[in-house]
């Protein structure tokens, strides 16, 4: 399927059965159809913010410890 202009049999057998059981077809890809309010659920963008900054915060707070773990078992003659 993957190096032919074919269509997934699965996708066509979930169309088929969709039909018989009236229910329409969706119209876009899977992961769009299925999984966007659980990837992006109903959230306002200020809490999409401050979400992000709190993780890029923690993530800089992580490697700096790191950082200054690294330093400190470093021999001072061997910095630069």
């Amino acid at each position: 399927m993957e190096i032919g202009p074919w269509p997934c049999p699965l996708t066509l057998a979930e169309g088929f059965f969709e039909n018989k059981a009236g229910v329409g077809a969706y119209r876009g890809s899977f992961l769009v159809h299925y999984l966007d309010r659980l990837v992006y659920p109903n959230i306002s963008v200020d809490v999409l913010i401050v979400c992000g900054v709190a993780v890029c915060v923690l993530n800089l707070a992580v490697y700096a410890r790191r950082y200054g773990k690294y330093r400190r078992k470093m021999p001072s003659s061997s910095l630069f």
